[in-house]
């Protein structure tokens, strides 16, 4: 057999040292992105109560449906903004789209 070369173990202090730093960075950041979304969510989340209490009946409608009962004009920009607010409910999983409308669940 012939003789090895002696294995040199490096000094690991300094690596484990920026692990450990790296590690402390991305549990920063990630309590910001925590915050971050918690914010964007309070700000997205305020709903029309009326469109809720009309819409806890349990009954399908469709978008110009709900629009008439809530008395507002059928225009784009009112039918963009109650489609936005439907689609938030949905991914609250509190409303569904169905083929005939949107029913609260």
């Amino acid at each position: 057999m012939e003789p090895r070369e002696p294995v040199v173990i490096e000094d690991t202090a300094p690596l484990h040292q920026e692990i450990r730093r790296q590690l402390l960075r991305i549990q920063e950041l990630e309590r910001e992105v925590f915050e971050l979304q918690g914010r964007s969510l309070q700000k997205e989340c305020s709903f029309s109560p009326e469109l809720i209490c009309l819409m806890r009946d349990g009954r399908v409608r469709r978008p110009a449906e709900i629009l008439r009962e809530l008395g507002l004009s059928p225009g784009p920009e009112t039918l963009s903004a109650l489609s936005a607010q439907l689609h938030r409910l949905q991914d609250l999983h509190v409303v569904e789209e169905r083929q005939n409308g949107w029913k609260w669940l």
